[in-house]
């Protein structure tokens, strides 16, 4: 039996024990204190005192709260692991998903959720860097759909934003809306497929022609 490749996520380089213990700190006093405080009125005040990490030290590493915020929710959610490549872009599809499933099930990212998006509505400065970790979360979903195109497996006109949106809506939905995830593997595997299906069928989306 040939071994699956499995994709592998750049090696970031080492750092400082010293720097990642401090980082550590403030990104875990700043997930307590968001428990406490609404997330627009949290200060690099408030953080300091909690982290025991001195203001100036923590301006060496972020600019403003709200990067610390976003980087402190980044770590509840985890880097996707290594994924099966070579079976197909539904089985990439679904590995990707079901780590997202069960980190809104389990985990503690759904319950910071709603504060990050409320956050993000008001603030220009959240919405900025919740926006762009947003977008670092879809690069995963957006690079097997262009490995698929690139294959001949999907249509090159496919609007792959759509796909994933039709995926993800309904996992975040459920999650954050009626406090109720998806927690049945075969109930996002027929969500895959039906999405899937749509896109395969010509009833999804398509990206519009350069002429038109």
């Amino acid at each position: 039996m040939v071994a699956k490749e499995t994709t592998r996520p750049q090696t970031a380089p080492r750092l400082n024990p010293q720097i990642v213990r401090t980082r550590n700190a403030v990104l875990e006093a700043t997930l307590d204190l968001i428990a406490e405080v609404s997330v627009g009125a949290l200060t690099i005040d408030q953080i300091s005192e909690r982290s025991a990490v001195a203001r100036s030290t923590i301006y060496r590493h972020w600019n403003a709260p709200s990067e610390i915020v976003i980087d402190a929710f980044a770590t509840l959610i985890g880097e996707v692991p290594p994924g099966p490549v070579g079976g197909g872009f539904v089985e990439e599809l679904t590995f990707n998903y079901e780590f997202l499933m069960d980190g809104l099930a389990t985990g503690n990212w759904a319950r910071f959720l709603p504060a990050m998006i409320e956050a993000a509505r008001v603030d220009a400065a959240y919405r900025k860097v919740f926006h762009r970790l947003l977008d670092e979360r879809r690069s995963y979903g957006r690079d097997i759909l262009r490995r698929a195109v690139a294959r001949g497996d999907l249509p090159k006109d496919i609007d792959g934003d759509w796909m994933l949106d039709a995926i993800s809506g309904p996992l975040y939905y459920r999650a954050v809306i009626w406090n109720d995830p998806i927690r049945d593997r075969a109930e996002l595997h027929n969500l895959i497929a039906m999405v899937t299906d749509w896109a395969l069928s010509g009833k999804s989306p398509r990206k519009p022609s350069n002429g038109s």
